[in-house]
């Protein structure tokens, strides 16, 4: 037989270069923190696709620049003119601080890269943990991937206080997960650090100090040399929390927060009021547990208790959905590997005899395939990286228009406008004006503000005389369009339009009337309704 030839030789060269080349990929590919970057691809699809403005973002943002204007937070609300809670306990006043910093320095592209950089932790910090706790051939990107997909809105909204909770939350998964496999207690010591910037930051660190306190209870198993450390996290964990502005007081406001039913608010209503995530998250329960049935629970018992409790606390509020799903995207792995390996037994077989179920050919393509569709995949982030400019924040829900009219034709006043529109209202015009509500709920307003409220600014509502009557504004923002208007002459003959838009109009009483008499600042008669002013000032300028 002859030796090959030169161009032969060449060719088996490339071919084994190739193989080198996509084997290498294959490893890569394989790793959870890849699978987390193409989660980290898809679902900044969903964000960066017409971004909304959050609505309570503009609250937070506001409490930021006050905190920064006065030293300090403030322990009376001074937005609001409509009866109020006496004592205002922010529990997200930390996030208001960060929130404003970013918004005067960077405006929307800098809320945005924001969301996008604590999307991309919480994706790794995630698969970091499960990594931790994965056996040997666990399919860890598929799990991921049908654990983390469903959560896009998580972050899609800009920006919100909880991204806190879901950047922290995984960080206290992997610190436990590292834990259990290397019992190296030095892996626990940032907790009570974190948990300090937590606390002042969102309420929810109680979702990562009740986990972090389960594992704590269970570790007792392993003995005492086990759950020492634990403990002592733990217990430093909870002292963090009292290093507030407001010390032990902010545990008593959060049991009755915690505890309140919000009927109205869609995301806390119970996980069967969407659907779909319903649907989603009862795919991933029954895998999950058919894993632990196979298995016949042999596993530590922080991998059952600690998703399964997370799980009841989803079925109760769909916005605490997250939380297990990350839970037993870390906590399920093993059961779920366990699963697969001993269904599949075509599988375990060609594993163990070192053969591969697939041409390996197709393996290595799909391996390519891969990779190239990472590229079109980046395009939105790199675009927001390279041209921070080129994305703006949605803000055709709010009354921009509107609000622009009224803090530049009248002087002061007292401005009833709806919940869903009071934050950006409060951020715009304090101090000029103050506003009847807020997204702010149960920090600022007891239930009865609430309903006043929502009655006052409905025409419809059948209380609505006697509440207009209580809430008596000097102005009022309502909506004109949308499935939600209301129908500005729905607020009596003596009150007319001086501006209108697409979206919301401003209405005022008659000169002359009784309600312009209790507001001397109240304008002359105009000869029809104002239209949205040609420019807007910076949405992120404060009047204050």
């Amino acid at each position: 037989m002859g030796q090959p030839h030169g161009g032969e030789v060449d060719g088996m060269e490339a071919t084994r270069a190739f193989e080198r080349l996509t084997d290498s990929l294959r490893a890569v590919l394989r790793d959870g923190r890849v699978a987390a970057l193409f989660l980290f691809f898809l679902l900044s699809h969903s964000v960066l696709d017409s971004p909304r403005a959050d609505p309570d973002m503009f609250a937070r943002v506001a409490v930021g620049r006050l905190v920064e204007r006065d030293g300090g937070v403030s322990h009376t609300d001074p937005f609001a003119y409509t009866p109020k809670l006496d004592r205002w306990v922010d529990h997200e006043w930390l996030s208001g601080v960060v929130f404003w910093n970013v918004a005067r320095t960077s405006g929307d592209s800098g809320l945005l890269i924001l969301a996008l950089i604590c999307m991309a932790g919480s994706l790794v910090f995630v698969a970091a943990a499960q990594r931790k706790l994965a056996p040997t051939g666990a399919p860890v990107r598929t799990w991921l991937f049908a654990c983390l997909l469903p959560l896009p809105w998580l972050w899609r909204s800009i920006v919100r206080s909880q991204v806190f909770t879901y950047l922290l939350l995984p960080v206290f998964l992997l610190a436990m997960a590292d834990y259990r496999k290397r019992r190296d207690p030095r892996v626990l010591v940032p907790l009570p650090f974190l948990m300090l910037f937590w606390a002042n930051a969102h309420g929810g660190f109680v979702t990562g100090l009740g986990l972090l306190g389960l594992f704590a209870l269970v570790a007792a198993f392993d003995g005492w040399k086990f759950a020492a450390p634990v403990w002592l996290a733990a217990a430093g964990c909870v002292a963090a929390t009292l290093i507030t502005p407001y010390g032990i007081e902010y545990w008593r406001y959060l049991a009755g927060a915690l505890t309140m039913q919000r009927a109205a608010i869609t995301e806390w209503g119970p996980l069967v009021r969407t659907p779909l995530l319903a649907v989603w998250v009862a795919l991933v329960v029954a895998v999950w547990i058919a894993g632990l049935v196979r298995s016949r629970f042999r596993f530590p018992p922080e991998m059952i208790l600690l998703p399964s409790v997370a799980l009841l606390f989803a079925v109760r509020s769909g916005r605490l959905s997250a939380a297990f799903l990350m839970t037993v995207a870390v906590y399920g792995i093993g059961p779920v590997s366990r699963l697969i390996r001993s269904s599949d037994s075509s599988t375990r077989t060609s594993s163990e005899s070192g053969k591969s179920t697939l041409p390996e050919s197709w393996r290595r393509a799909a391996a390519v395939c891969a990779m190239i569709a990472l590229v079109p995949l980046s395009f939105p982030v790199a675009r927001l990286a390279s041209d921070p400019e080129s994305r703006r924040l949605d803000y055709a829900a709010y009354p921009v228009g509107a609000i622009e009219w009224l803090r530049e034709n009248r002087p002061t006043g007292n401005v009833l406008v709806g919940f869903a529109e009071g934050s950006y209202a409060l951020w715009r015009l304090y101090p000029q004006f103050l506003i009847s509500i807020d997204g702010r709920y149960e920090e600022v307003y007891p239930q009865e503000t609430v309903d006043l409220v929502a009655a006052a600014v409905d025409p419809d509502s059948p209380d609505h005389e006697s509440a207009f009557e209580q809430v008596r504004p000097d102005y009022i923002v309502a909506k004109t369009s949308g499935a939600r208007a209301v129908d500005p002459d729905g607020y009596g003959p003596e009150w007319r339009v001086v501006y209108v838009d697409g979206g919301f109009a401003v209405l005022e009483p008659e000169p002359g009337s009784e309600s312009a008499d209790s507001n001397p600042e109240a304008g002359d008669a105009l000869p029809g309704p104002a239209s949205a002013p040609a420019d807007v000032r910076y949405i992120w300028d404060p009047l204050f």
